[in-house]
């Protein structure tokens, strides 16, 4: 091996900055249909993980809105509902994410392995997540706890108050 390029192992071929990483990956958009696809599967072959979600968010958005249930337009009513705001923002989105999470736990070892033959990236893997549980997930539970959360709580019942309450669950989630 004097002067020769030392030769690397299939599995060090894909180390991070490695111009050969990339080599072997297949387009980005083919790589999040296909990814997408899989994980459409995956999430309707678990019906109850769906329903554990949508679950979770009826139960915490009843219990939440139980404790603030009808505030008053007094004071103490507005500092009330600052509280229920915050504790909507706060609670919601941290669940999800432990959700999650746990999910991650037991998708990342075929990650770990399709990354490492070269099959796949880590942004296609991202995107495909959100884009295969956009609808059946990702606006679905913020919905349905915006709606419980909202009306128990007595918030304006305007449209733009709730959409703009709707939105802000959305991108907690």
């Amino acid at each position: 091996m004097h002067g020769a390029e030392e030769q690397k192992h299939p599995t060090q071929a894909h180390e991070i900055g490695d111009e050969t990483s990339t080599q072997n990956h297949a387009r980005l958009g083919h790589q999040v249909i296909s990814l997408t696809q899989r994980t459409l599967k995956v999430t309707f072959r678990d019906p109850m993980g769906v329903a554990g979600s949508m679950f979770e968010a009826t139960t915490m958005a009843v219990i939440t809105g139980w404790i603030f249930l009808q505030l008053d337009r007094s004071l103490s009513g507005i500092r009330s509902r600052e509280g229920a705001l915050y504790t909507a923002a706060s609670l919601q989105g941290y669940l999800i994410l432990v959700y999650e999470c746990y999910r991650l736990t037991v998708d990342i070892q075929l990650f770990d392995r399709e990354y490492g033959e070269g099959m796949i990236g880590v942004p296609p893997f991202l995107i495909s997540r959100r884009l295969a549980r956009m609808f059946s997930e990702d606006v679905p539970v913020p919905l349905i706890f915006s709606i419980i959360l909202c009306f128990m709580v007595g918030f304006r019942a305007l449209a733009s108050q709730f959409f703009v309450f709707f939105t802000h669950a959305i991108h907690r989630c």
